[in-house]
């Protein structure tokens, strides 16, 4: 039986929360029921810190007969005052080119497996007519929820600009990506001097940045460079990080593991050290194992992990390795686009923390595991390179250390393994456990086990604290499990 030592008397290092944040998409889901129940839970069990969520400039702005924007509020405003009233940190993507002042209304994409997006609407990826009409209605949006909710507010808030400008589905659809970059980078930097420029007029204390680039590295090296050189404004840099996509899965070119985004991450770290960007943020604003919210089970088997313990796994490992590597992010948000497009599966392999009833799904209970970490780091020695080991310590001594085991892709068979955990500081704790595996913590499993029983579903998916007879017990890990071991100390 191998052994863990946590290495508690030597010192610990600050550990900043980077992982507890996500993406919520889609946004005009924030005033629907099912939208307040998933958000309401999230709320409750503290698992996002932050969320990020679009303006949805499109449901905002028009333009009369005279040719004068107009605008609406209301459903911006509805889906904020909840937010804040949920005591959400929020970041704001100033999207999507309202069609009144697209230079071609009619080049659209849906972005959805259906032929629209949500509620029937769809994406306006043109460039706007005149640069002078985005810059009003980011200057007039800026103001508007400065006036509502405060510049001291608002100030702790992060703006961006755009989503996804790199590749043709939100940006400029009828340029390619590659041969044409120059061209649609060129557009995108008038679409961020003008979000600046904007923005700027109501305050020059809001935190603003780009580029959101999806995966074309060479257009995040681009803006950079001419952000250097034009001594733009640039507060955070952000980007989205996927591990894969079903389509890399399926044909077996690059298959799921929680490594997998590290060499795209470093690869922006260098920009920014190249630029003289390294002091600023890093916002992945977008990650998953893979890519294509929209893709299921019919589109690519694999992505059943989406459901199951193995997500779960994957999560505990990854953000255990870029606690390691200690990469510079300033929080990682998990995007959930695509729970909406449920038909009648009750899991279906989409990118989302609850199945289609509101069972809470494996790599939900992991985001309330790795919210009980504390904020200090401590070392360990750990002889199993298939478990991932981040130790913890608050300032009060109690210990909080998030465990996952997994095989290298998440399609291998391993056997179970077992592991006792030693302090090199010993001391007078209550220990508990909570687990997460094929049977534990598990709505698939619940749900195949209690069809139709709702209650005893819902409760079995539950991830809950069993106690430990003694802190030096065996702990057993069946494959792609997730465990978090508290050691609170027993003050005299």
């Amino acid at each position: 039986m191998e052994t863990i030592k946590i290495l508690n008397g030597t010192g610990k290092t600050p550990l900043r929360n980077f992982w507890n944040h996500i993406h919520f998409h889609p946004t005009d889901a924030i005033e629907d029921e099912w939208g307040i129940e998933i958000l309401d839970q999230v709320a409750a069990d503290k698992v996002a810190k932050s969320v990020r969520m679009y303006a949805m400039l499109e449901d905002i702005v028009t333009m009369d007969d005279d040719g004068n924007l107009c605008y609406d509020f209301t459903l911006n405003d509805a889906r904020l005052d909840y937010m804040i009233e949920k005591g959400f940190d929020i970041l704001i993507c100033y999207n999507f080119i309202p069609p009144c002042i697209a230079l071609n209304k009619d080049e659209i994409n849906s972005v959805s497996v259906r032929s629209t997006r949500y509620k029937g609407k769809m994406i306006v990826t043109s460039p706007p007519r005149d640069y002078a009409l985005w810059e009003e209605v980011c200057y007039r949006y800026t103001e508007h929820i400065v006036a509502r909710y405060g510049e001291e507010r608002v100030s702790q808030w992060l703006l961006q600009c755009f989503n996804e400008p790199d590749i043709g589905v939100f940006w400029m659809r009828d340029k390619d990506a590659i041969t044409e970059l120059d061209e649609r980078l060129d557009e995108y930097m008038k679409l961020y001097r003008s979000f600046v420029s904007g923005i700027e007029k109501v305050s020059k204390n809001l935190k603003l940045g780009g580029p959101v680039r999806a995966c074309v590295q060479e257009f995040m090296d681009k803006f950079l460079k001419r952000v250097a050189e034009e001594n733009l404004r640039l507060d955070y840099v952000t980007f989205h990080a996927y591990g894969t996509s079903p389509d890399f899965i399926n044909e077996g070119s690059c298959l799921l593991n929680h490594a997998n985004s590290l060499p795209d991450i470093n690869g922006v770290l260098e920009l920014c050290e190249k630029y003289g960007f390294s002091h600023l943020p890093i916002v992945i604003d977008e990650w998953g194992a893979a890519s294509m919210g929209f893709y299921t089970l019919e589109k690519c088997p694999q992505l059943l992990m989406r459901d199951n313990e193995e997500y779960a796994a994957y999560f505990a490992r990854m953000i255990t390795l870029y606690s390691d590597e200690n990469l510079p992010v300033d929080r990682i948000m998990m995007c959930l686009s695509g729970q909406h497009d449920w038909a009648d599966e009750e899991f279906r392999g989409s990118r989302s923390l609850f199945s289609k009833s509101g069972y809470p799904k494996p790599i939900y209970n992991a985001y309330k595991l790795s919210a009980m970490l504390k904020n200090n780091k401590l070392a360990n020695e750990n002889p199993n390179s298939d478990v991932s080991v981040l130790a913890t310590e608050d300032d009060e001594g109690n210990i909080s250390i998030l465990l996952g085991y997994s095989s290298e892709h998440y399609d291998q068979k391993m056997p179970e393994a077992q592991l006792k955990l030693a302090l090199q500081n010993p001391g007078d704790y209550k220990a508990y456990i909570w687990r997460i595996d094929v049977e534990t913590a598990n709505a698939m499993a619940a749900y195949e086990k209690y069809a139709g029983d709702r209650d005893a579903i819902m409760q079995a998916s539950r991830v809950a604290r069993v106690e430990l007879g003694d802190v030096r017990d065996a702990i057993d890990l069946t494959l792609h499990s997730t465990s978090c071991i508290l050691l609170e100390l027993v003050k005299n």
